[in-house]
């Protein structure tokens, strides 16, 4: 299991591990990360061409962020 990843200067580098990758890219953008990669209601998918891998119907609903005052 490993992840390809573009550094800065546009080489890609390979990070590879023995059991799980998890890849998380922030509150707002993990929704899109998983819709990308075929997981979300199954409408959604189907509205934007995406082949469905997982059916989870309340992600990316209710997000919100908590800013510190």
């Amino acid at each position: 299991v490993g992840v390809v990843g573009i550094r800065e200067d546009g080489t890609a580098e390979t990070y590879k591990a023995k059991h799980e990758v998890i890849v998380s890219s922030g509150v707002f953008e993990s929704p899109k990360l998983l819709m990308l990669s075929g997981i979300r209601p199954a409408e959604t998918l189907k509205s934007f061409k995406i082949t469905q891998h997982v059916d989870s119907p309340r992600l990316g609903q209710n997000l919100l962020d908590h800013p510190i005052l």
